[in-house]
Parts: structure tokens; C-alpha cells; sequence
């Protein structure tokens, strides 16, 4: 029903837009009116399905980068090296499949090849997956991490953020207690990711606790439809992703939209034009995979007083106590509630940090002024202290 509705309606909107870029032409009104044919032509691409491989999002921050290649790619993933001017230790970056591609964690990736060589675990957007590749939820996306750091083979420092963070985590314990010290973590950090119970729930928390698990699956998820790989596979659609951010932040999707068309219509690209394309860059997500993850924010967290679980799976995290862990939150995150990812510190060694960024939304933990000025360095300096 949702993709018909989005077909319908760019339907509605083609004239439109078409009326645009004849209205375009008349040179008083050329930059007005250019400025928001763009800016509703790319907003309405949030629902196209475009990808954008990691790599190309990383040179656009870090023109340095040497070599990118595919080290691995199946139904589901693709793992990615990308390669720096700088030798150092590997990085394994676990993207989150939650409903945003992973070129949005672009900036976070390329912040870290000054560091050393980035390995990067991408998610197909799941509309492209045929059906014949059967479900995926959460043990299947542990199993996938562990398969990587098999893959890699050599110590990595690990970071899970959003979503992810809970598969991180898990996979940090169980490589953490093999006997192969080419598996073991150097370090595990953790942003924005839903752990432990939260002391204060976020607005995405309060959002979804007001539904019935009977009513998320009918309300939230839908069905690709023929035109796609993936046809007949039930998703929850990364449209309804970028919906939940207009519902729990609203603030920040209108500065958002106001400040990149205010960008196009001097013609000077700047922050927006790079957020903007960021809010909007989503995937679809297994159906499987989003109710489970749901399960764990709302109702039953990965780590509780029962231990460490992810699906059905127990975890044992003894092997996590000599391990640095450092956990970042953001102090107004709208998606992850407060403490629900500094719970994940207390499983660390004695170099484990916590950091929490005040000022931060969940999205600027990865991107924008906040994610330079801030996250960045603290996440180079840890990686750099515990090599």
C-alpha cells in the first residue's frame, strides 16, 4: 500500500515539476524557482532505492583514500576495505540495518582512515533481496559479523552504531573468548545504540510503546512490490524511517529542508546540501530483523539483569571484562533513550570510557559539526590509546 501511495503520488507531482523547469527559464525567477524543483525532486528520491556505495560517500570526505575494494558481498552484505596513505590498525565499522543506507555513516568511515585501514559491513537495501534468500533477522546479522571478522582475519578495533550496536557487542564477546587471536578486538565502541534499559526514553521509545506488536506489524510493515528484486519480501520501508524522524524531530527535518533550499537558492552548497541527502538516503529492512529490533528497544532489551541476548541467542559477556569499551550517547537523542547504551561500559575493562554529547540528536553522532568537532576526535584518540 505504501509504495503505491508514493507511485501515486509523484504521479500527482510530475506536472508540477515540470512547470518548474519551464518556470526555471525566466531569468527573475531562476534560482527560486530551480531551488525548489530540486529541492522536491530530491526529497522525493528518498524512496527510490539508489545506492550509493560506501566508498563513493568516503572520498567525498576523504579524497585521500588510496584503495577501496570488496572484500565479500552476499544477498544480504557487502564488506568493504577501504585503504588510507596511513599504515595502523584496522577498524571494522558494523553499519546499522535499520533503515538508513550506510553512505550515511560516510563521514564516520572516513574520519577514521587517518587512523588506519577501515573495514566497512554494508546492508542491501531489502527490497532487492529476492524472496528466495529466505527471512533475516537478528541471529542471522550476528552470524554475518562474526563471518566478517573471520574474513578479516587480524585484530580490529569495533564499532557498532545505532541499531548494530547490540550484534557488535554480542560479537565482541564471542571473538573475545576464542582461542583465535586474529578474531580477538582491540577495542569496542558503541554509538547511539540501543544496549541496556534506559533511564529516560526517547521519543521514538514512547512512540512505538504505544503500539501493540499486532498493530507495528500491520501499521509499519509492507510488501515490495513486483518491480523490484525483491518482490513479495515484507519490509519495514525506509520511508517510514524518514517519517519517524519528522514525527520524534521535526525541529531538525524543517531546519534541514529550509537551510538546503536557502543553499540552492544562493548556490552555495554547504552543510544542508549534505545533511539533507543524508536524512533522505533510506533502505528498506527485513521484516524479521525490524520486529526483533523493535522487540529489544521497546520490551526486552539486549542486555538486562538476565544477560546479554540477542533474538533467543544467550551471550556470555564474561570475556568482555578486559576489553576497552567506549560507549557515546547524544544528550537529545530522539531515538535511543538516556543510559541505554553507556549500560554496555560496565561489561568493559578499566580503560573503558563513557561519553555523552549534550547538545547531539541521535544523527549527529555520525555526521555534521558535532560528529568533527567532537565525536571524531574522541573515537580516534581511544582507538589510537588502546592499539
Amino acid at each position: 500500500m505504501l509504495y503505491t501511495f508514493v507511485d501515486w503520488q509523484r504521479r500527482l507531482l510530475d506536472p508540477w515539476l515540470m512547470g518548474l523547469r519551464m518556470g526555471a527559464e525566466l531569468p527573475l525567477w531562476q534560482r527560486v524557482l530551480m531551488a525548489q524543483h530540486t529541492l522536491i525532486e530530491r526529497t522525493l528520491q528518498a524512496g527510490d532505492g539508489l545506492p550509493v556505495p560506501i566508498e563513493a560517500a568516503v572520498a567525498r570526505d576523504h579524497p585521500g583514500v588510496s584503495s577501496a575494494m570488496t572484500v565479500e558481498e552476499g544477498p544480504f552484505f557487502r564488506l568493504v576495505r577501504l585503504r588510507g596513505a596511513k599504515n595502523g590498525p584496522a577498524v571494522f565499522i558494523v553499519a546499522p540495518y535499520s533503515g538508513y543506507a550506510g553512505a550515511v555513516l560516510g563521514e564516520l568511515a572516513a574520519s577514521l582512515l587517518p587512523v588506519g585501514e577501515v573495514y566497512f559491513l554494508d546492508w542491501t537495501d531489502a527490497r532487492f533481496v529476492p524472496t528466495a534468500f529466505g527471512a533475516f533477522g537478528l541471529e542471522e546479522q550476528l552470524a554475518l559479523v562474526l563471518a566478517a571478522l573471520r574474513r578479516i582475519d587480524v585484530p580490529v578495533h569495533l564499532v557498532g552504531a545505532s541499531q548494530s550496536g547490540a550484534v557488535t557487542l554480542a560479537a565482541a564477546a564471542l571473538a573475545a573468548a576464542t582461542a583465535d587471536t586474529a578474531v580477538r578486538p582491540l577495542s569496542l565502541t558503541l554509538l547511539g545504540a540501543p544496549i541496556g534499559p534506559s533511564r529516560a526514553r526517547s521519543a521514538a521509545d514512547w512512540l512505538l510503546a504505544s503500539l501493540e506488536p499486532v498493530h507495528l506489524e500491520s501499521r509499519l510493515i509492507s510488501v515490495v512490490p513486483d518491480r523490484y528484486p525483491g518482490a513479495g519480501r515484507r519490509v519495514y520501508p525506509g520511508l517510514l524511517q524518514l517519517l519517524g524522524l519528522f514525527l520524534t524531530n521535526p525541529t531538525t527535518y524543517f531546519e534541514t529542508q529550509a537551510g538546503f533550499w536557502a543553499e540552492l537558492v544562493n548556490d552555495t552548497p554547504g552543510i544542508y546540501d549534505r545533511l539533507h541527502g543524508d536524512l533522505h538516503r533510506v533502505a528498506d529492512v527485513p521484516a524479521e530483523l525490524f520486529s526483533q529490533t523493535i522487540d529489544q528497544l521497546v520490551r526486552r532489551p539486549a542486555l538486562s539483569a538476565a544477560g546479554l541476548r540477542i533474538g533467543n541467542r544467550a551471550i556470555p559477556e564474561t570475556a568482555l571484562e578486559s576489553l576497552p569499551i567506549l560507549t557515546i550517547e547524544a544528550g537529545r537523542d530522539e531515538l535511543v533513550g538516556t543510559g541505554a547504551t553507556h549500560a554496555a561500559r560496565a561489561l568493559g575493562s578499566s580503560a573503558s570510557e563513557a561519553l555523552t554529547i549534550e547538545a547531539a540528536a541521535h544523527h549527529a553522532l555520525f555526521t555534521g559539526p558535532v560528529f568533527a568537532d567532537g565525536v571524531g576526535p574522541a573515537l580516534r584518540r581511544f582507538i589510537t590509546e588502546t592499539s
